[in-house]
């Protein structure tokens, strides 16, 4: 388990969020529950992926400096004099070097704060800082007895301390589903987009998103073993909710076609129809996704999953089994975010944990505004006030609404 502190984050004046089990976030629009959950994707991200990319980036860089210098230093040649007004610019590459040298020597110090620095770029578009706030923003983690800390100035440059690696004891990665559309968008990113050798989605215009192209590798990408060996009971279990998930939407998504994905309906009979994502119901579809990383094996114990507003398309019929599963796979140590603000689905994580002997697995957070922000209130210990307090205000919002209207 680790507690996630924000404050001056996004739209965001205050939280404190435990991750581990399953997390639920609600409360109106806007409020900032997205962004909890792009920020512990950031996180888990960088922990794994800093010194690697921050390695191979500075050793390019390295190797550019080098070159440079190699060609503007004649002097290695013996036949050549190197021309004074080359001497500022060759004593400025001998600088950069120095210094790239002593980053790379130092991997702690630099990797976590420039790859964060990637993501408020790439995943915030370089608003992750509060607007007119006037203290930095701050990021903390608490994990055991390590608080590593991210300090976000005016400009959007970070600031750290510490050390994300408690984090890869905690999550071995992080997958963020954000709408089932990625699934019609699917060929889009598949056709042309996809480097084999380098395993990773070439960025061009709006895919350049994390979150779409960490998504799209894996549809694209299987695991080996994505239910793990056959002694590996957390995974059988999971599996076991897929085959069940499989038979309530009567069939699968899977790339039955090269390069396509369908949707391959089992009928009455045993025979099976295929259809285009653009001609499946989004139900199927938002379920399905689940159903898909769940059989490509990215759904398994200690894979974060985060997941935003899944009732955007659903019917509330499949908001109650949607819930039902979510609980059903933080029992099996699979660790979930998920934002809502529907009465229905939030219900039945309530009723369905109550009734899996589960509660102890699952914390309930309302966000509310304030005049310096959100702030996300613990409503674990009672979080049926919470959600009759929840259900009065959609009703009063409905009405009030219609009169306006």
């Amino acid at each position: 388990m680790v507690t996630l502190g924000l404050k001056n984050i996004g739209c965001i004046h205050k939280a404190e969020v435990k991750v581990g089990g399953l997390t639920v976030l609600t409360g109106y629009n806007d409020i900032g529950k997205s962004t909890i959950g792009k920020v512990m994707f950031m996180l888990v991200k960088t922990a794994w992926e800093a010194e690697e990319w921050f390695k191979q980036g500075i050793s390019e860089h390295i190797d550019t400096e080098s070159r440079m210098l190699s060609f503007l230093d004649k002097s290695y040649f013996s036949d050549v004099i190197t021309p004074p007004e080359w001497i500022p610019k060759i004593n400025a590459t001998k600088n950069r070097l120095s210094e790239l040298k002593k980053m790379i020597a130092q991997p702690e110090k630099y990797a976590y704060r420039m790859r964060v620095g990637e993501y408020i770029v790439n995943l915030f578009h370089n608003e992750l800082y509060k607007k007119n706030s006037d203290t930095n923003g701050i990021l903390q983690l608490a994990i055991d007895h390590e608080t590593p800390k991210l300090e976000i100035d005016p400009d959007n440059i970070c600031h750290f301390e510490g050390n994300l690696n408690p984090l890869k004891d905690l999550f071995t990665d992080v997958t963020f589903i954000d709408s089932p559309l990625i699934l019609v968008l699917y060929k889009l990113f598949r056709d042309k987009r996809f480097d084999a050798d380098r395993s990773q989605l070439v960025p061009t215009s709006i895919l350049e998103f994390p979150i779409y192209r960490d998504i799209v590798k894996k549809i694209i990408t299987p695991l080996a073993q994505p239910f793990g060996a056959e002694f590996d009971p957390g995974r059988l279990a999971i599996r076991e909710l897929f085959l069940k998930l499989s038979a309530r939407i009567q069939g699968n998504i899977k790339e039955y076609r090269s390069d396509e994905l369908l949707y391959r309906k089992t009928n009455t009979d045993g025979s099976h129809s295929d259809f285009p994502m653009v001609n499946v119901a989004s139900g199927i579809k938002s379920l399905g996704l689940l159903g898909l990383l769940m059989e490509n094996g990215y759904v398994q114990p200690r894979h974060l999953l985060v997941i935003d507003e899944p009732e955007s398309h659903l019917h509330p019929q499949w908001e109650v089994l949607y819930g039902k599963l979510l609980v059903q796979l933080a029992m099996e140590n699979v660790p979930i975010i998920v934002s809502t603000h529907s009465g229905t689905l939030l219900e039945a994580i309530m009723r369905a944990s109550e009734k899996l002997d589960a509660e102890y697995l699952v914390n309930y957070y309302v966000g509310d505004k304030t005049e310096k922000g959100t702030v996300f209130t613990d409503v674990t210990e009672t979080k049926w006030e919470a959600f009759e307090k929840i259900s009065r205000a959609n009703e009063d919002m409905m009405f009030n609404e219609i009169e306006q209207w």
